[in-house]
C-alpha cells in the first residue's frame, strides 16, 4: 500500500507529475485499474467505496483522489480511510493547498510520501522557458525568455501554451513573434504601465492605458490593478534588510514578483508611496460615491506620476 501526497501552487510540474504517475500505473496493470475521486463533484459514501473496492481486471488500484478536503466529512475521517487501504491499493491525494497548522497536513507528512512543488521564481521561469524551446527543437534568447516571462505572468502551463504555439510559427523565438501571437498578462502590462511612469515615459505610459481600454478592460479593473501592484512596491519597501524569499513567504506573495518591483522602490520613499496609494484610493471612493471622468482621472494619475 503507498500514499502519495502531491501539494503545492507549482501547478504545472505537480500535475505533470500526477499524469506521469497514471500513465506509469496504466501500463502496468490496464486502464481500468485507475479511479479518479473529484473533490468538488463526490460525496464522502463514494470516496469511502473507492477506498474500499478493488479493481475491475487487475488485483492492483490506484485511487487518485483530487482536492479530497472538498469531500464533506473527509476532514474527520480522512485517517479512518486511508489507514485501513488494503495493501494492493494505491492512493494519490492532490491538494493543491494543505494548511500547515491542520493535523490533516501533518497526518500526510508522516504517512505517505510527500512531494511539494512550489511554483519557480522569475529567474528560474526564464530558464525553464529556454530549456523548454531547446527540448522541443527550437530555441529563444535569455532575453526574450525573460520578455515572455513579463509578458505572460508566471502561470507555467499558460506559458508552456504559448512556447507551443511560438515554435509552430518559428523555431527560432524572439520579440517580434512573441508581440505577434501572444497577448499580453493584465497584471504584467499594468506593471509595465506602472514602469514606464516611473520612469517618465509618459506617451508608453497613456499608449499602455489606451490598449487595456481597447481590450474592454474597465477603467475600475485597471485602478484595481493599479492598487495591486502598489501594495507590492510598498510591501518590499518596507521589508528593509530582509530578502525577497523571506518577504515572500510572509506577505503570501511569489519572490519573482517582488524582483520586479525592487528597482521601481530605489525611486520612492515609504512616504511617496503612502502618498500615492492615498490618492489612488481617494480616486477609488470618488469614482463610486461621485459621477466623474474616471478615465480621464486616471489619465492624470498616470501624467502626475511620470512627472
Amino acid at each position: 500500500m503507498a500514499v502519495i501526497t502531491l501539494t503545492g501552487d507549482g501547478s504545472y510540474e505537480r500535475q505533470l507529475y500526477l499524469k506521469q504517475l497514471i500513465n506509469n500505473f496504466i501500463s502496468s496493470y490496464g486502464d481500468y485499474a485507475v479511479e479518479k475521486i473529484i473533490g468538488a463533484e463526490a460525496g464522502i459514501d463514494q470516496l469511502r467505496a473507492a477506498l474500499t473496492s478493488g479493481g475491475l481486471f487487475s488485483d492492483h488500484k490506484m485511487v487518485v483522489l483530487d482536492q479530497p478536503s472538498l469531500v464533506k466529512g473527509f476532514s474527520e475521517l480522512y485517517q479512518e480511510l486511508l489507514g485501513s487501504i488494503d495493501e494492493s491499493m494505491s492512493v494519490v491525494i492532490n491538494e493543491a493547498k494543505l494548511d500547515k497548522r491542520l493535523s490533516l497536513y501533518k497526518y500526510l507528512k508522516s504517512h505517505s510520501q510527500f512531494k511539494e512543488f512550489n511554483s519557480p521564481d522569475y529567474p528560474s521561469l526564464s530558464k525553464w522557458v529556454e530549456h523548454y524551446a531547446r527540448q522541443h527543437k527550437g530555441d529563444i534568447g535569455r532575453a526574450s525568455a525573460s520578455y515572455l516571462v513579463e509578458r505572460l505572468g508566471a502561470n507555467q502551463q499558460s506559458l508552456k501554451n504559448e512556447l507551443d504555439k511560438l515554435l509552430l510559427y518559428n523555431r527560432q523565438i524572439n520579440k517580434e513573434s512573441i508581440d505577434l501571437l501572444t497577448e499580453p498578462a493584465p497584471q504584467s502590462t499594468i506593471f509595465q504601465l506602472l514602469e514606464a511612469a516611473f520612469n517618465g515615459r509618459r506617451h508608453q505610459a497613456l499608449t499602455i492605458y489606451d490598449q487595456q481600454r481597447a481590450l474592454k478592460v474597465e477603467p475600475a479593473n485597471i485602478l484595481a490593478m493599479i492598487v495591486w501592484q502598489l501594495y507590492i512596491i510598498a510591501v518590499v519597501k518596507l521589508a528593509k534588510d530582509k530578502s525577497l524569499n523571506q518577504v515572500a513567504a510572509e506577505a503570501g506573495l511569489k519572490p519573482y514578483v517582488l524582483d520586479k518591483a525592487s528597482y521601481i522602490c530605489q525611486k520612492l520613499s515609504a512616504q511617496d508611496i503612502r502618498r500615492l496609494v492615498s490618492d489612488l484610493l481617494n480616486l477609488d471612493l470618488r469614482s463610486k460615491t461621485k459621477s466623474i471622468d474616471l478615465d480621464g482621472a486616471l489619465k492624470n494619475y498616470l501624467l502626475f506620476l511620470s512627472s
